[in-house]
């Protein structure tokens, strides 16, 4: 009798662990599945969840859940270093799928180029070696993410490729909301405006089939900013701050930090410059490290401009400074995604290459294993074959030899003007510094920018806009001959270092590149009239010492000195200390 009483409680105990397991095993199956449809749901599952009682996959798929959702609030550095480290660690291919898929988003944030390239690669090679899993929907949810890198990455043909692949593959709505999405901000950029509203309609429809609400803001978000070229300022800021609102109810920051910018520069652009420090300051505020640098560089900026226009003259120096350095990390980022996406293209050319070498190799092992009578003819045939493939491996080599220089070219020169870019234009400003500095040698610092450049590309065309800027950086040239470089550092803004001038000659050759630039005729080429001027911003190491950020934020607040007095006139940093 004991005996049975035993196994009884044996059994029991057997039992209710069973229904345990069974229990958070489909809470953890709910939680996964409503990851895309209902966010705030699949947490709260996730929470109630008790991982120590799950088996050993089912803990990864946890882990993974934990990350997802740590990279919505923000903490997107250090999830994808955790999910690096799971998906080398997980041997399920549809968990790695799944995986692989959020991590290619979360390298746009965190601006890691090579790595989400490679994982490309690692989708593609998962592909091939499970072709069933490319049609199904983890396969599908994957290749969105794909499409979500491309864009970023500015592959935008290749995304929009992708995105139409997967539309046409899928009948599920949160596949197909994100699909619409990654499509919408590639016709935005390809400026594809004909299709852009039927495709931003179809998404909203499937993103609130979904209920996946941070995505019908996204598609709203490339709405305003495809719409607010055309709509009223009014229309256009009411709308942003109605989806501003829906933002701060989800919770996701680089969305709101995205309606927040945006705002900000409306508002400065009508001038009501209190909202527009408020707006750009709410970025600040909350805009640490969250991987998304975009919204921060332009809240930076704007706050600089408001702060100056109300007349808070030390909080604009320090947000001209903070902007400086963080667009100079903004075009690093650039410099590194165009090499990444190079290598990429050169990587796979290399692959194609690799390709048609074996084969023409199997062709040759072919050939070998019929020779006959005729051996020795055509053992010579393939020895000839064989100098051949040894000629286009060279000329292969030579090729990857010639790409590379040409990377390192478009790494420092401007692809319009043929002169120095911001990146290699700091670098040697920099080094003219350090070498100035022991030996007490003045240098300076130029920013010059076209007066009403927008206009001249509204009204004329952009191919008169490019010869503006051709035509304003020869004009300079001949105006600097050897005393000094000049380098684009913006669209139309531009900045020149020299040195060993006192601060006389560098306003004086200052003065001398505005009235070039002020000659230049456009009628004589374009038979256009308007006139082409540029202000100047002028400061050297006698006033603010050897730190280049600060020695160019004076020069930048010299500029905007110049553009606020009447423009195509020539400013010196001393001005604004002495109160003029």
């Amino acid at each position: 009798m004991q005996n049975a009483l035993k196994f009884l409680v044996f059994i029991s105990i057997l039992l209710y662990q069973a229904s345990g397991f069974a229990s958070e095993q489909a809470r953890l199956s709910q939680s996964y599945d409503k990851r895309f449809s209902d966010r705030a749901e699949s947490l709260r599952l996730l929470q109630t969840i008790d991982e120590s009682r799950l088996s050993d996959s089912d803990k990864n798929k946890f882990t993974y859940l934990s990350l997802y959702h740590d990279i919505f609030a923000g903490k997107i550095t250090s999830s994808v270093r955790d999910l690096k480290t799971l998906n080398d660690t997980v041997d399920d291919p549809e968990l790695k799928l799944t995986i692989l898929g959020t991590l290619l988003s979360a390298h746009v944030g965190v601006k890691d180029w090579h790595a989400g390239f490679a994982d490309v690669d690692k989708v593609q090679a998962i592909f091939d070696d499970y072709p069933h899993l490319a049609g199904s929907e983890d396969g599908l949810r994957t290749s969105n993410g794909v499409g979500i890198f491309l864009n970023a990455a500015e592959e935008y043909e290749r995304a929009a490729a992708i995105a139409e692949s997967v539309i046409a593959r899928t009948e599920l709505p949160s596949t197909l909301c994100i699909a619409h999405n990654i499509l919408v901000q590639a016709l935005e950029n390809r400026s594809e405006f004909e299709k852009f509203d039927r495709v931003h309609e179809q998404g909203i429809k499937h993103c609130n089939e979904a209920s996946m609400s941070y995505i019908v803001l996204s598609l709203n978000y490339s709405k305003v900013m495809q719409k607010s070229q055309i709509w009223s300022k009014s229309r256009t800021i009411d709308y942003a701050l109605q989806q501003l609102d829906i933002a701060l109810e989800e919770g996701f920051l680089p969305l709101i930090h995205s309606f927040q910018s945006f705002l900000a520069g409306q508002y400065c652009e009508i001038e009501d410059f209190q909202e527009c420090l408020s707006m750009a300051y709410a970025v600040i505020r909350t805009g640490s490290d969250n991987g998304y640098i975009v919204p921060r560089l332009f809240s930076y900026e704007y706050a600089a401009i408001a702060s100056a226009e109300l007349g808070y003259f030390e909080n604009a120096h320090t947000y001209w400074e903070a902007f400086s350095v963080l667009q100079r990390q903004y075009y690093s980022d650039l410099a590194a995604r165009q090499i990444a996406v190079q290598n990429a293209r050169f990587n796979d050319q290399a692959k194609e290459a690799q390709i048609a070498l074996l084969d023409k190799e199997n062709s040759l092992l072919q050939t070998e294993a019929k020779l006959s009578a005729e051996q020795i003819q055509n053992s010579l045939l393939a020895l000839a074959l064989s100098a051949f493939l040894l000629i286009a491996l060279l000329l292969w080599s030579w090729r990857a030899m010639i790409v590379q220089k040409k990377l390192k070219v478009m790494a420092r020169e401007d692809s319009l003007t043929h002169i120095a870019n911001r990146g290699y234009f700091t670098e040697l400003a920099r080094i003219a510094l350090e070498k100035s500095k022991p030996i007490k040698q003045t240098v300076t610092i130029i920013l010059f920018d076209l007066d009403h450049f927008k206009r001249i590309n509204d009204n004329y065309g952009h191919h008169v806009g490019d010869w503006a800027l051709k035509s304003a950086v020869r004009a300079v040239e001949g105006a600097l001959g050897n005393s000094a470089t000049v380098g684009r550092v913006g669209g139309e803004e531009f900045a020149i270092f020299a040195e060993g001038l006192s601060l006389e000659e560098a306003t004086e050759l200052a003065e001398k590149c505005r009235g070039a630039i002020e000659t230049i005729d456009p009628e004589a080429i374009h038979r256009t009239k308007f006139s082409l001027t540029a202000s100047f911003g002028v400061c050297d190491t006698t006033q603010v010492g050897y730190n280049y950020d600060t020695l160019y934020t004076a020069a930048d607040l010299a500029l905007y000195q110049s553009k606020t007095r009447g423009r195509n006139r020539v400013y010196v940093y001393t001005h604004l200390t002495d109160g003029e």
